[in-house]
C-alpha cells in the first residue's frame, strides 16, 4: 500500500514541478540520489515493522525522482 500511493504522488507532485521551473533535471538526480545513500542508512539502523515501512517509502520516493515525470 506504501508503494501504490507514494509513487504517483511523487511524480505528480514533486518530481514534474522540480524538473520543469525550480531546480532542474540535475539537481534532482543528484537529490534522489543522496536521499537514497540516506535511506540505507536508515534501514541499517531499522528495529520494526513500521521503521522498515518508512524506509520503503523513502526507497519509492527516491526511486520516484530518479524517473522523469510525463
Amino acid at each position: 500500500m506504501v508503494t501504490e500511493l507514494n509513487y504517483p504522488l511523487t511524480q505528480g507532485l514533486i518530481v514534474g514541478p522540480l524538473s520543469k521551473k525550480n531546480i532542474g533535471v540535475g539537481r534532482v538526480i543528484k537529490l534522489s540520489l543522496l536521499g537514497s545513500l540516506l535511506r540505507f542508512l536508515l534501514m541499517l539502523l531499522a528495529f520494526d515493522y513500521l521503521t522498515m515501512l518508512v524506509t520503503l517509502g523513502l526507497f519509492n520516493l527516491f526511486n520516484a525522482l530518479l524517473r522523469p515525470a510525463k
